[in-house]
């Protein structure tokens, strides 16, 4: 765990003290977590400071993640000479109806649409090493349904009017 902590020092003076002591107190209980990850699971996982209802506060603040994965990335892309940035989406097989952003995506392994859910992602590429950095990572929305316009068709055709003198 003192890998991690040491790691993470970066991102010390991008987030304000609070934030910065409970994104390590969470990201900690993630890294030991088994089973599924909800905000009562990682409050269980969590030593002291890591309450339910400090999860949910660390959850609910606006975190600059682009700033977070630079700092980190950066402290392992100095010494690289070759950098390349790589764009690439993945579709995610998901049955059900509640998940938000649900929808048809093309998958290449089915070479067809099939329900889920889609993600773009942008990585920096460190050709020496074979490592890549994911800098943003983006849910892809589907397009929404557009309904088809019904003609309406009455009954009674109107007749033209005739003039009568």
């Amino acid at each position: 765990m003192n890998e991690i902590t040491t790691l993470l020092t970066c991102m010390h003076p991008l987030l304000d003290a609070n934030t910065y002591r409970h994104f390590l107190i969470i990201s900690q209980a993630l890294l030991m977590m088994t089973g599924r990850i909800t905000m009562l699971s990682i409050s269980r996982w969590t030593e002291k400071g890591g309450s339910y209802r400090t999860v949910q506060r660390f959850f609910s603040k606006n975190i600059p993640w682009c700033s977070l994965n630079w700092a980190i990335a950066k402290t392992f892309l100095k010494k690289s000479r070759i950098i390349l940035i790589a764009g690439d989406a993945t579709t995610v097989t998901k049955s059900g109806k509640k998940t938000f952003g649900l929808g048809r995506f093309f998958s290449s392994i089915y070479s067809r649409a099939v329900p889920g859910i889609a993600f773009q992602t942008l990585s920096l590429l460190d050709v020496k090493k074979r490592t890549s950095w994911p800098m943003l990572i983006e849910q892809m929305l589907p397009k929404p349904k557009q309904k088809k316009p019904v003609a309406t068709k009455s009954k009674k055709q109107e007749q033209p009017q005739c003039c009568t003198q």
